[in-house]
């Protein structure tokens, strides 16, 4: 099970969407999509996926020579201890700003649908505003947020035996896996199912982001993962 931590321009039309039909009282809380139907990247996004490398030439012949298939080359994603917990600093900022956002939306229960209307576009505008000047306060672009983000998405994504929401399923699993018999031979199948998924997984995102980002958030799981739910928390209130 995959969530992606949501952007300003994300967030804030479901925020907006939740006001106009609960009045500003709140929305429920979505059910997680998997990663095939999780939200797009924001346009302009940069992909990892590095560039194909030359064509290099074969071996001469009295026939000609040949060139061999490219080799698509690996572009890491360039960041480091110190920016990820830049980027963390920047992200939590910016997750209190769309809850008082949301906070102000709740606040136009039996307002009419003109003010309604007036409110949530000054409200898009100060999100628009405040996102700015958290870009400028902690140096990234809309770009630079949108690649970290995607990869700290890809990245927990895979790791599902260390996701909170699994946590009981995870527990239950391990638990019948100490038993002897079918359901205990079904259970550890099931547990070495996910540690193969999730090897697989973390690797193909060594090879998209770099050995060494890919080493970042997993040692930042936890953090980055609470993260996550702040995100919705932030968007749809407590849960």
């Amino acid at each position: 099970m995959r969530f992606r931590l949501l952007t300003a321009a994300a967030v804030l039309p479901l925020v907006i969407a939740a006001g106009c039909k609960h009045g500003g009282s709140g929305a429920a809380t979505p059910t997680p999509t998997a990663k095939a139907a999780s939200q797009p990247a924001e346009e302009g996004t940069t992909s990892y996926q590095g560039t194909s490398a030359g064509a290099s030439s074969g071996s001469s012949s009295s026939s000609g020579s040949s060139a061999s298939a490219a080799t698509p080359a690996v572009s890491p994603l360039p960041i480091d201890e110190a920016r990820l917990k830049s980027w963390i600093a920047y992200r939590k900022e910016l997750i209190a700003t769309l809850g008082d956002q949301r906070k102000k939306l709740a606040s136009l229960d039996g307002k009419s649908d003109a003010q309604k209307i007036a409110a949530m576009t000054k409200i898009s505008e100060d999100t628009d505003k405040a996102q700015a000047a958290l870009e400028k306060k902690y140096g990234f672009t809309k770009e630079q947020d949108q690649q970290i983000l995607d990869a700290v998405t890809d990245v927990l994504g895979d790791m599902p035996m260390e996701n909170p929401l699994s946590a009981d399923s995870v527990a239950e699993l391990k638990k019948q896996a100490a038993q002897q018999g079918a359901d205990g031979d079904n259970a550890r199948a099931q547990l070495q199912a996910m540690q193969d998924q999730e090897k697989k997984g973390l690797d193909d995102a060594r090879s998209k982001y770099g050995d060494a980002a890919v080493a970042l958030f997993v040692a930042h799981q936890p953090e980055l993962t609470k993260q996550q739910q702040d995100a919705m928390n932030a968007a749809f209130g407590d849960r």
